[in-house]
C-alpha cells in the first residue's frame, strides 16, 4: 500500500499538570520535566518532516529535574556499548544505508516567543557525591536548586539539541542564595559542545557582566566540574564583577584573606580572558578592584582554586595598589605587616612561579622610594628555613620610614643577595654585595660605600669601604649578636673620620688611626673589651693628640663598677 501522510490541523495546545519521566536505568540517570499550566499556539505541525512552528509557547510552574546516580553498568560501559551500536553489521548494503542516513530529518521546534514564569530546576550528581559537598549558603554545582525562574525567549529554534534565539530576559534564584536578577542577549546559539551569548548583559545584585561570551566543554555534564571542564572565552567591556559572585562559582577562594575580607568589593574589568578557571589566560587585561588596586597585565594562572597549587605568570605593564592589600592575596604574608609603612605601590615588570615559590624582576614605586628588582623567593619550608637570591637596587629610598627610625634617611644602592636562606633575624643567612652611591644618617649624606660580607643569623663577616671628605675607612673583620647586643671583631684603617661633621658629636672631633678592636656593646659609654690602636690622631677645635700606640681594655666588675683601663706611647 502507498504510505499514508499524517496531517494534524492544530491551532492551540493547552497542558495541566503534565509529567514526563525518563529513566535509563543502566546508566542510571534519570529526567523528570512537567509543567503545572501551559499553553502553545501553532502555526503548522507536519509530523512527515519533523516540524513544529509555534507563535507563542507559555509555561508556568515548568521543572525539570536530573539525576544521576550509579547504573547496573558505569557511565564508561555505558557509553561503549552505545558506540558499538554505530558498528554495523557487514551484511548491511552500504549505499541503502548512507541513502538512509542522508534522508533524516531531526526534530526541529521553533516559536517566535517563550516565556516561562515560576520555572524550577534540580540537578543532583549522586555519581559524583552523595550528598551537598559546600554549606547551605554556598553554590554547589553538584547538588542545585534553582527556582523562581522567569524566562523570555524571541526567535528560538531547536534542532535534536541544537538551541538558538534571543534572550530578552531570564532571572532565577538558587537555594544557595545566588540570584540573577537580569540577563539577555541579542544572539544566543547553544548545543552539546558550545554556548555562545552576544550582546550579553548579566546583572546580579552586586555585579553586571557585558559584551560576549563564549563556552566550550566536552558535554553538557561538563558543568558539574565547571572551573576545570568548561572552557571560557570573554570579552569584557566596562563590567563590574562583585568578590563574592567570583566565589560563589570558586567557594575555595574563600579560604584566601583578601577574597573573605572584601567580598563587597566588585572588581572592574575590561578585556579578553580565556580558559578554564583554573586555566585562565589573558594577553591584554585592564583590572580594578576598589580605588588603589588595578592592573593592566597578560597573564596566565592554573589551579586558582586550590593555593596550594596555584602557578600564575603575569606580564604587569602596569600594577598599583597598597601593600596591605597585598598581603591579604598572598599566603602566609597576612603578618608582615612592617612593609605596610610602603604605602602606595606601582609595580612594572613580571613574576612567575607559585604563591610560596616565584621569581620576580621589574620596577616598584613605593611611598618610600623606587626599588628595582630581580630576585627568586621560596618560602614553602617556611619564614625560617625560606631560600632566596637576587639584586636589589634602591633610588632615594626613605630606610627611616620603612624602620620607624628618624636617624636614617633615604639611601640608593646597587646590591646582590646569593645563597640566601631564612627571613628572620635569628634564621637568615646570605653572601651580600653592595655599592651604596649615597645614604643619609643623623642628616649627613654618606657616599662611595663598598660591601662584601657574609650574613649569618646574628653574625655578620665582611668588608666595608668608604671614602668621603669627612669619612676615610676600611673595615675587616665580623659582628656578632646584631640583633641584641652586637661584639665587634675586627680590623679598621681609618684615614679620616670627623665625628662633628657626621653629626655624630656635639663638638668638633676627629679621629684617623689603626684600630685592632674585640668589644661587646651598643653605646660608647658603655662598651666592654679591648682596643689595640695605632698612630692614633685625635683632634678638637683647638688641639690636636697624636699616640704612636694605644691598649685599651674596659670591664665590668664582680659588683658591677665599670673598670677601664689605657695603656698609651706617646709620639
Amino acid at each position: 500500500k502507498d504510505p499514508v501522510e499524517l496531517s494534524i490541523s492544530l491551532q492551540e495546545l493547552r497542558l495541566i499538570d503534565v509529567t514526563l519521566v525518563d529513566w535509563n536505568q543502566a546508566k542510571g540517570n534519570t529526567l523528570q520535566l512537567g509543567v503545572d499550566d501551559g499553553l502553545l499556539s501553532f502555526y503548522t505541525v507536519d509530523p512527515a518532516q519533523k516540524t513544529v512552528r509555534c507563535r507563542d509557547i507559555l509555561l508556568d510552574g515548568l521543572f525539570v529535574r536530573v539525576a544521576e546516580r550509579h547504573g547496573q553498568i558505569t557511565v564508561e560501559e555505558y557509553d561503549r556499548r552505545e558506540q558499538e551500536k554505530l558498528v554495523l553489521p557487514e551484511y548491511v548494503d552500504l549505499d541503502l544505508y548512507y541513502l538512509a542516513d542522508s534522508l533524516y530529518k531531526p526534530f526541529r521546534l521553533t516559536s517566535d516567543h517563550i516565556h516561562i514564569t515560576n520555572g524550577a530546576f534540580s540537578f543532583d550528581a549522586f555519581r559524583r557525591s552523595a550528598q551537598r559537598r559546600f554549606r547551605a549558603d554556598q553554590l554547589d554545582l553538584d547538588h542545585m536548586r534553582v527556582h523562581a525562574i522567569d524566562f523570555e525567549i524571541d526567535s528560538f529554534a531547536m534542532e535534536d539539541l541544537d538551541f538558538s534565539g534571543q534572550v530578552d530576559h531570564l532571572t532565577f534564584r538558587d537555594s544557595s542564595g545566588f540570584v540573577a536578577e537580569h540577563i539577555s542577549a541579542s544572539e544566543v546559539h547553544v548545543n552539546s559542545t558550545r554556548a555562545h551569548l552576544y550582546g550579553l548583559d548579566l546583572v546580579t545584585p552586586y555585579s553586571r557582566v557585558g559584551d560576549t561570551l563564549i563556552f566550550t566543554y566536552d558535554d553538557y555534564p561538563a558543568f558539574t566540574d565547571f572551573e576545570n571542564e568548561v572552557t571560557m572565552d570573554g570579552h569584557f567591556k566596562n563590567c563590574r564583577v562583585a568578590l563574592r559572585d567570583i566565589m560563589a562559582f570558586a567557594i575555595p577562594l574563600e579560604r584566601n584573606p583578601f577574597f573573605s575580607q572584601n567580598q563587597e568589593e566588585q572588581v572592574l574589568l575590561n578585556g579578553r580572558i580565556r580558559g578554564t578557571v583554573n586555566r585562565l589566560s589573558s594577553s591584554n587585561l585592564d583590572l580594578r578592584i576598589g580605588s588603589q588596586t588595578s592592573l593592566n597585565s597578560s597573564f596566565n594562572i592554573r589551579d586558582v582554586t586550590n593555593p596550594d597549587l596555584t602557578f600564575f605568570y603575569f606580564d604587569v605593564n602596569d600594577f598599583r595598589s597598597r601593600v596591605s592589600t597585598l598581603r591579604q592575596l598572598l599566603p602566609g604574608a597576612e603578618q608582615s605587616t612592617q612593609f605596610d609603612k610602603l604605602g602606595k605601590i606601582r609595580f612594572s615588570g613580571n613574576a612567575a612561579g607559585f604563591y610560596y615559590d616565584f621569581a620576580a624582576s621589574g620596577s616598584l614605586m613605593t611611598e618610600a622610594g623606587v626599588a628595582r628588582v630581580d630576585m627568586q623567593l621560596n618560602t614553602e619550608s617556611g619564614k625560617n628555613e625560606a631560600t632566596y637570591r637576587g639584586a636589589l637596587s634602591l633610588e632615594n629610598f626613605d630606610l627611616g620610614r620603612l624602620a620607624g627610625d628618624e636617624n636614617l634617611g633615604k639611601i640608593t644602592v646597587t646590591s646582590t643577595v646569593e645563597n640566601g636562606r631564612g627571613l628572620t633575624p635569628a634564621s637568615a643567612y646570605a653572601d651580600l654585595k653592595a655599592s651604596v652611591e649615597d645614604f643619609t644618617f643623623k642628616g649627613y649624606r654618606y657616599e662611595n660605600i663598598e660591601l662584601i660580607g657574609l650574613l649569618n643569623r646574628d653574625f655578620f663577616k665582611g668588608f666595608f669601604r668608604i671614602e668621603n671628605d669627612d669619612i676615610d675607612l676600611d673595615f675587616r673583620g665580623s659582628i656578632e649578636q646584631l640583633s641584641t647586643v652586637p661584639r665587634f671583631d675586627m680590623e679598621l684603617r681609618v684615614d679620616q673620620f670627623d665625628l662633628y661633621a657626621l653629626n655624630l658629636s656635639k663638638k668638633p672631633l676627629s679621629v684617623s688611626g689603626r684600630f685592632d678592636i674585640d668589644l661587646l656593646g651598643k653605646e660608647l659609654s658603655k662598651l666592654y673589651g679591648r682596643a689595640d690602636v695605632q698612630d692614633l690622631k685625635l683632634s678638637s677645635d683647638s688641639d690636636t693628640f697624636f699616640l704612636e700606640n694605644v691598649a685599651a681594655m674596659s670591664e665590668l666588675s664582680a659588683d658591677s663598677v665599670q673598670r677601664f683601663e689605657l695603656k698609651a706611647g706617646i709620639g
